[in-house]
């Protein structure tokens, strides 16, 4: 089963979580997120990684989203240890 970033949700305060499953078990998991504005601005990217525990495939992941009056944000998260690459972004309305 391919590992994705099957869920997403806006949670207030500019916090955004993030939920994915079938990622290696003590392996490191990649993040990154890009903040969509307004059509005329610059596309704001972040990245950040996890290291899942013992006996854990899936992982819940919290991120702030500093930037003011963002439209939404686009998320991939993707398995570091098998070279997956980010393809199953995932679109949070903000």
């Amino acid at each position: 089963m391919a590992a994705s970033a099957n869920g997403g949700q806006n949670i207030g305060s500019s916090n955004v979580r993030v939920r994915g499953n079938s990622f290696t078990m003590e392996g490191r998991v990649a993040l990154a997120w890009a903040i969509f504005r307004h059509p005329n601005d610059p596309v704001i990217y972040r990245e950040d990684s996890l290291r899942l525990g013992r006996g854990t495939d899936f992982f819940t992941y919290t991120f702030h989203v500093p930037e003011a009056g963002c439209n939404f944000v686009n998320v991939a998260a993707w398995d570091s240890n098998s070279g997956d690459t980010p393809a199953n972004a995932l679109s949070v309305n903000h």
